[in-house]
């Protein structure tokens, strides 16, 4: 889903006040698919797609470099909600390296935790697994500009396999990640489907949302009732080494408040 992909790319990039926005696309996007009997897997995910940059390249560059394409660089999209971690393509610089393979990492587990049905694509693959950044849309590059380079194997920083076999197996012990009903939030009876939290771990109240360029979201994803889809206010047992509830992070703010 293109708002999705839009949404996550400008928050990992830097961007303020969108932590309302993000909670919806990390739970199905309600505002968007709530309607005519949907449910949450009718939002499709996704970061990257067939063209345009790939994870790595969104945290390398800042604009877009297809000039080997031999269209003046015009082709591509501009619009493209980077960060290229302060300089401009690849590095030696190890401090900029370990915050790309950060980023890298926060936006694969946004997509794979969050509900709905996600997409990773080649170039979400090129750009997480092994990271290769050249030309940003290489769609017509039939050489070693545009195929899958797979040196990045085993060296780390760049091979991110044990990590996305991280995260998918947590996406498989958790149910409340797969929810096939909206969920709602404090419920009279106390129990709740999910709860969010500011940065001192207290409920969020509505002030809360509008915190000038908030960067901190947290929310607590509530147990589900044995052999149902439903959310219960008590701890049911789930799968051997998972909890009855699933705990979720995110800010992109280093020092601030919220």
């Amino acid at each position: 889903m293109t708002v999705t992909r839009s949404a996550m790319r400008r928050y990992w990039s830097g961007e303020g006040s969108l932590i309302g926005e993000v909670s919806g696309r990390m739970t199905g996007s309600s505002d968007l698919f709530n309607h005519d009997g949907r449910t949450p897997r009718a939002s499709v995910n996704h970061i990257t797609v067939h063209d345009g940059f790939t994870l790595a390249d969104l945290f390398s560059y800042n604009i877009k470099h297809n000039e080997a394409n031999g269209e003046d660089n015009r082709d591509g999209a501009n619009d493209n909600h980077s960060n290229n971690c302060g300089q401009e393509g690849p590095t030696d610089d190890p401090a900029i390296k370990a915050l790309r393979a950060q980023l890298r990492k926060n936006q694969l587990a946004c997509l794979l935790l969050a509900p709905g049905r996600a997409i990773g694509s080649g170039r979400l693959m090129v750009g997480s697994a092994t990271p290769r950044t050249a030309t940003t849309n290489a769609y017509c590059q039939d050489n070693e500009t545009g195929w899958v380079g797979w040196e990045g194997l085993n060296r780390e920083g760049d091979d991110l396999t044990d990590f996305i076999g991280h995260i998918t197996e947590i996406r498989r012990r958790f149910p409340q990640i797969r929810i096939r009903h909206w969920l709602d939030g404090r419920r009279a009876d106390g129990s709740y489907g999910v709860l969010w939290l500011t940065p001192s771990a207290e409920e969020m109240k509505e002030q809360d949302w509008k915190f000038p360029e908030g960067r901190f979201l947290a929310y607590v994803l509530g147990p589900l009732e044995a052999g149902s889809r439903r959310f219960s206010s008590s701890s049911t047992p789930l799968p051997k080494r998972s909890s009855s509830r699933c705990r979720r992070c995110r800010n992109t703010g280093a020092g601030s408040n919220y």
